[in-house]
C-alpha cells in the first residue's frame, strides 16, 4: 500500500471514530450544567401550583405557577435531580401532578429567566431535601461556577481529538 493510500486510510479511520465519539460525549457533559446554571448565592421560594411535568432522566423539570403580588402570574421552570436519586427521597411522579400545591426553595437560574434548581419541595406537610448544594451532585464543592469558563463541549472536543491522535479542533 502507497504511504498516501495509508495516510488516508488513516485519516478516514480517525474522521469516522470521531464522528462516533463526540456525539456520543456531548450528552454526558450536557446534563452536569447544574453547577453552572445555577447561582449559589441566590436561594428563591417559590408557593404554587405545579402546571406541568417532564419525569424523565437526566433531570426531572416541572413547571410551578406562582400568583404575583399584582395579581398576575408567572410560570417558572423547575430543575430537579434524576429520577432514581429523586425517588430515593420519596418524591415519586404521583406526587408532582399538575395542580398539586408546592412550595419549592432552589437556587434561581444565573440568567435572570424564571428558573431554580431545585433544593427542597414541600407538598402537603411533607419536605423532601432533594439537593444540598448547587454545585456537583457527587459532593465536589471546590469548583465554583465561572460560565465563562464553560465553553461548552470544546474540552472533550479537544480530548477526543487527542486521544484519537488527531490535532487540536
Amino acid at each position: 500500500m502507497s504511504r498516501l493510500r495509508r495516510v488516508l486510510a488513516n485519516g478516514l479511520v480517525a474522521l469516522s471514530l470521531t464522528a462516533l465519539v463526540l456525539p456520543a460525549a456531548g450528552p454526558a457533559t450536557a446534563h452536569h450544567t447544574y453547577v453552572t446554571k445555577y447561582n449559589p448565592d441566590k436561594v428563591v421560594t417559590l408557593k404554587g401550583a405545579i402546571a406541568s411535568v417532564d419525569f424523565r432522566n437526566p433531570h426531572i423539570f416541572f413547571e410551578v405557577t406562582v400568583t404575583n403580588r399584582d395579581g398576575s402570574s408567572t410560570t417558572w421552570t423547575v430543575e430537579s435531580e434524576g429520577i432514581a436519586k429523586v425517588q430515593a427521597k420519596g418524591l415519586t411522579e404521583a406526587k408532582l401532578a399538575p395542580g398539586t400545591p408546592v412550595t419549592a426553595t432552589g437556587w434561581i437560574a444565573r440568567e435572570g429567566t424564571a428558573e431554580i434548581g431545585l433544593k427542597s419541595i414541600k407538598i402537603g406537610s411533607k419536605t423532601y431535601a432533594i439537593r444540598n448544594t448547587p454545585r456537583r451532585a457527587h459532593g465536589d464543592d471546590r469548583i465554583r461556577a465561572r460560565p465563562a469558563h464553560y465553553p461548552g463541549n470544546a474540552a472533550v472536543a479537544v480530548c477526543t481529538q487527542r486521544r484519537l491522535g488527531l490535532p487540536d479542533p
